[in-house]
């Protein structure tokens, strides 16, 4: 190793070096220490000592600080398809991640304007503290190349006893992430329910919150119910401007019109994280709704802004056109069309690696050594679905017994009047199988000369243009979005459920770092059964299941670039529903009757991505995210407080500096994709 070094020469200037003596799942070397001390004794130069990385790279900073070069870019993971390996409980971590952050928003807010209900610290430190587990690298064992034994005592049958030991520890992992969501759910419902009992009423009031930071409108779903006036005759007026608005039963929710579950309405102008009330006053007969701009045709549906045309064959969306833009953003041409649902089943070589030769791979296998069959839907029904005067959908119905895993599969396509987004909502009921498998959802787009880009936490990247040389290409992680944009246009998705996308096609299984897509195509990885080391050899649902699982993806598309384009915000509200609470009688209240905001100020480039009680519970921290890359000064306001100390912090709330405060706004600057922590001191 130091004639490594040494012979770097130039290229490492530097006099130490980082020795890591550690692997994965194995215990700490204790034998280390007493090897250390020989070598110290027996040598003069180098000497060893032990130590943390952090304290070789501040000795390093420190001495040679000025002289270390700077780079720039993500280097990708290749081990990002680990979440797929149990995409269901992937999809829930993945929510109660997002409805943490707005409880914790609305419980503050529930505070600052009075409450006897304390703030529920506890219970939120234990969701993240499930997220953390579930989200740690050991997916239910930790000895390599496990199943190696118990696939030669089963036969290859998922039903043996020799399974039992796995299958439990697989529970156990899972068990972290649906307890997060369930956590995550409760905390949202009583933050939103708390604040709704501060609003005054006449009687029976919707409460509409909108836990994001900009103004919005969206699609609300209320239990039905919870309307308790009496008849099932009702209409609902918006406080604001008296209009009364268009609502539907939920379709499927028990079956119907007298005894549905919920109801849907579209929430126009819901105020930046803050709330919009409705009244619900009863009528002599259900309301009729006039004509909206939604209409369904046979395999067609569409919207004052799309016309999209779903193929009777495959289920899958052949042509979206923008009828604005005047664009066709379907990939006419290629294999695939959007929201396509695709079955890898991979055999050949491997199949030694993984049951013969146990101990000669970690799982990453090149295509060169798979013998691959693709499975795609080949017979579809179409029916119209939602229909109603606050959204529309048409649903196809697939079934697929071809391969190692027969699915049945529902895929539904959803416009909305005055929205301009398509969501789609797949439901997949899959057969578990030991065969090793991958399965993608297609999205690909007509934009010539793109230029694709990719959220990630904290950043927004460039595929293969902002990655680290030698980084892996085959697959992303992706937090909200991705968009391919020219010029003059482009279009964006939206990801749920799913944290892995591939761009230009799918490559999962390909190593070569000089790679570049050359169409505008996104396929999300949604889930596998490779990993040989820690991880489930299948997935999929039970006979007696309902459903496996539920993807939920949407699409929009604008002029010019992907800012230009309000792409953050398209992203973050998908995976960020409003949220309906109920008034059933009158009552008195310190917070506005129709609408209040308790965020103001903030430019369409910086989010308020949390509002939390600081750690050690004095004040409270607002954290603000800048999502284009752009140094922004700010001046923010809407809390329901006087400020009178407002502290710059580090993500762990240390104080930096002050920040300035003029009457009841706080001025700061924040720098391109920084990440500003603010302790507030009421």
């Amino acid at each position: 190793l130091l004639q490594y070094y040494e012979g770097l020469g130039a290229r490492y200037p530097y006099d130490a070096i980082l020795l890591q003596l550690a692997s994965d799942n194995i215990n700490p070397r204790l034998n280390l220490v007493e090897n250390i001390q020989i070598w110290n004794t027996e040598h003069t130069n180098p000497q060893v000592s032990m130590a943390t990385p952090s304290e070789f790279f501040q000795y390093i900073e420190g001495k040679y600080g000025p002289k270390i070069p700077e780079v720039s870019g993500d280097i990708t993971s290749a081990w990002t398809d680990d979440p797929g390996i149990y995409p269901q409980a992937t999809g829930m971590k993945r929510q109660a991640a997002s409805e943490v952050l707005s409880a914790e928003k609305l419980a503050v807010i529930d505070q600052l304007v009075g409450t006897d209900r304390p703030y529920p610290k506890d219970a939120i430190e234990q969701t993240y503290k499930d997220l953390l587990i579930y989200t740690d690298h050991t997916y239910g064992i930790d000895n390599w190349n496990w199943e190696y034994g118990p696939l030669r005592e089963s036969l290859g049958r998922l039903y043996s006893p020799a399974w039992d030991t796995y299958k439990e520890a697989w529970e156990e992992k899972k068990e972290f992430a649906y307890a997060a969501e369930r956590l995550s759910g409760g905390l949202l419902g009583d933050s939103a329910e708390s604040l709704a009992s501060k609003i005054p009423t006449e009687g029976a009031t919707i409460a509409v919150f909108n836990p994001l930071s900009w103004r919005r409108t969206d699609m609300v779903q209320i239990l039905h119910r919870k309307l308790k006036i009496g008849t099932t005759a009702y209409e609902i007026i918006d406080n604001s401007t008296g209009e009364k608005v268009p609502y539907q039963p939920l379709g499927g929710d028990r079956g119907g019109d007298r005894r549905y579950d919920t109801i849907v309405f579209i929430a126009k102008d819901v105020p930046a994280l803050g709330y919009k009330t409705y009244r619900v006053v009863a009528a002599s007969t259900p309301p009729q709704f006039s004509e909206t701009s939604v209409k369904l045709h046979g395999n067609v549906i569409e919207n004052e802004f799309y016309r999209i045309e779903v193929s009777p064959d495959t289920g899958a969306v052949l042509s979206i056109l923008d009828k604005s833009l005047g664009r066709e953003l379907v990939d006419r041409d290629g294999t695939e069309k959007v929201n396509q649902y695709i079955y890898y089943s991979l055999t050949g070589d491997h199949e030694a690696i993984y049951q013969d030769n146990p101990r000669t791979h970690l799982g990453r296998i090149w295509t060169k050594q798979y013998n691959t069959a693709i499975y795609s839907p080949l017979a579809a029904r179409l029916e119209p679905g939602q229909d109603g005067p606050a959204m529309k959908s048409l649903r196809s119905e697939i079934h697929i017994d071809s391969g190692p895993a027969p699915t049945d599969i529902t895929q539904e396509v959803f416009l909305y009047p005055g929205i301009k987004r398509i969501d789609f909502i797949n439901r997949l009921h899959k057969a578990p199988t030991l065969t090793k498998e991958e399965v993608y959802y297609a999205f690909p787009f007509n934009v010539k000369n793109f230029e694709i880009h990719c959220e990630l936490p904290g950043a927004v990247f460039r595929p293969y243009t902002d990655q680290l040389s030698g980084s892996f290409t085959g697959f992303s992680g992706i937090q909200h979005w991705a968009d391919a944009s020219n010029a003059d246009f482009g279009v964006a998705v939206a990801t749920r459920e799913v944290p892995a996308i591939e761009f230009g096609e799918i490559r999962t299984n390909e190593w070569t770092p000089e790679y570049k897509p050359t169409r505008s195509a996104f396929y999300f990885y949604v889930m596998n059964n490779k990993e040989n080391t820690n991880g489930a050899l299948w997935q999929g649902s039970e006979w007696w299941r309902l459903g496996f699982l539920d993807l939920h993806f949407a699409i929009t598309s604008h002029a010019k670039g992907w800012e230009e384009g309000n792409v953050t915000e398209f992203g973050w509200e998908h995976n960020t529903p409003l949220i309906a609470r109920y008034i059933g009688v009158p009552q008195a209240g310190k917070l506005p009757a129709k609408q209040a905001s308790f965020c103001e100020g903030l430019p369409k480039n910086v989010i308020l991505q949390s509002l939390k009680q600081a750690e050690d519970g004095q004040g409270y921290v607002a954290r603000f995210y800048e999502t284009e890359g752009r140094a922004t000064d700010v001046t923010w306001s809407g809390l329901p407080i006087q400020t009178r100390q407002a502290q710059r912090t580090d993500l762990v709330e240390r104080p930096i500096d002050q920040v300035k405060i003029a009457g009841d706004k706080l001025n700061f600057s924040i720098g391109p994709w920084q990440l500003v922590t603010i302790r507030l001191l009421p």
